[in-house]
């Protein structure tokens, strides 16, 4: 399990764990799609549709302000993603992990999505990549300084399967009501950070979204969820090593994971969640 106390983190801004500098090498195991080409040539070319693996290479960028201390001014990370494309009531839709489905529009040799992002088509419609560089924003630290904050990525798509159905399921506990929820889980990736730590986030049918993390991150709240499965909207949200939370990810293999032991607390309420995902 890994859980993470506000008061052992206070006073610098962690970015990824453990030291960097430079020409040192980067502590960071990167995940690949070498495990994902022999699915990816059994699937129809027909359509977008289906389930898709994206692996993505990120590189966030921070730097202290008026003589705030930054831990890492450079942090890689790979991440892991499993996003199902559908046919929905307005074309075709995909998952996301931070904002329910995005419509897909196509243009020429290449996609865009409501969300914003294009997706340039590599071959037919079974693999697809995109790249962008942030604008560079501010951004709180611990210690109460200011950082400006950019980051750069690079994803690349794999369509593994022909199934457009939800990937898994999650069922969560909040603690000031009876009983507990549960959603279908259309979106699911973990991240590698440099020097050991991860983060975990899905998105579901509904648009409820987790994201918990076991360091801190500039721009990145240390956990979140936000519950939209109900009769109403419910959040909770821990920023800068404020609250406690802790989550476990386990049985990882090359398509999928299950989870559990996840829980926020912070304020008056808290929240327990546990669940997995399956892309085969």
């Amino acid at each position: 399990m890994i859980n993470k106390k506000a008061g052992l983190l206070v006073g610098t801004l962690l970015v990824g764990c453990g030291g960097s500098g430079g020409g040192s090498s980067i502590d960071l195991e990167r995940y690949t799609l070498n495990p994902y080409t022999a699915a990816n040539a059994s699937v129809s070319n027909a359509s977008m549709t289906g389930t898709w693996v994206v692996v993505w290479s990120i590189i966030n960028r921070a730097k202290g302000l008026y003589g705030a201390k930054v831990e890492r001014e450079t942090t890689h990370i790979s991440r892991k993603e499993f996003v199902v494309v559908r046919s929905g009531d307005d074309g075709l839709e995909i998952a996301t992990c931070t904002n329910g489905f995005n419509l897909l529009s196509l243009e020429n040799n290449y996609w865009t999505t409501s969300g914003g992002s294009v997706l340039v088509i590599d071959k037919s419609n079974t693999r697809l990549s995109e790249g962008a560089v942030s604008a560079e924003y501010y951004a709180d630290l611990v210690d109460g300084g200011r950082a400006t904050f950019s980051t750069e990525y690079r994803a690349n798509y794999y369509k593994v399967s022909d199934a457009t159905g939800p990937l898994g399921g999650i069922t969560w506990n909040w603690s000031d009501q009876e009983g507990t929820e549960s959603d279908n889980i259309y979106c699911a990736g973990v991240n590698r950070i440099e020097g050991g730590a991860q983060r975990l986030s899905l998105g579901t049918e509904s648009g409820s979204i987790l994201s918990i993390g076991d360091s801190i991150e500039v721009g990145v709240p240390d956990a979140r969820f936000q519950d939209r499965a109900g009769s109403g909207y419910k959040a909770i949200e821990l920023t800068l090593g404020i609250g406690d939370s802790s989550f476990s990810v386990y049985d990882e293999t090359d398509f999928g994971f299950s989870f559990n032991d996840v829980s926020i607390e912070g304020g008056d309420k808290s929240i327990t969640l546990y669940g997995g995902v399956s892309a085969e």
